[in-house]
């Protein structure tokens, strides 16, 4: 039976733009994981994906996966779909967070139930639901269901 996950692009919101683990980006991953649900963090390059492994370290990997999409600059649909299936995830019950537009059109595509932008500019108006967040600690303020329960106790 798949299980609700949590989608997550790396750049700008695990790690920043100078290699480093972003604010409080552990936060989310702990609370994750002790709420046992699945975290995969999409890397733009190996490199990048060895940052974020490194700067994770300490976290608990049972419920982490960091994939590259080194062919896609971005998160494409098909990619998460592929990793979705492998970590058997429900796509239709999983959110994106991203810092970019692209990333969140993608998880739209796969069928994501909805999106957090990390950022300051206007949030982008997508065909799921996309709300905004400071930075990835921040994310799960704002992921609540319209029934008001935490996005991931649904399933």
């Amino acid at each position: 039976m798949s299980t609700t996950g949590l989608f997550i692009h790396a750049p700008q919101v695990v790690i920043d733009s100078f290699g480093q683990l972003c604010p409080q980006a552990d936060v989310l991953i702990t609370r994750m994981r002790l709420a046992t649900v699945p975290v995969i963090v999409f890397c733009d390059t190996k490199e990048q994906q060895t940052q974020v492994e490194a700067a994770l370290a300490a976290s608990d990997t049972e419920h982490l996966r960091c994939v590259t999409c080194e062919e896609h600059p971005l998160p494409q649909a098909k990619a998460l779909l592929f990793a979705a299936r492998d970590a058997d995830i429900d796509t239709f019950s999983t959110w994106m967070v991203a810092a970019t537009e692209s990333a969140l059109a993608a998880a739209a595509t796969a069928g994501c139930v909805a999106g957090v932008y990390v950022g300051d500019g206007p949030c982008p108006s997508l065909r799921i639901p996309i709300k905004q967040a400071d930075n990835l600690a921040d994310a799960p303020r704002v992921m609540v269901l319209e029934q008001g329960q935490c996005w991931h106790d649904h399933t």
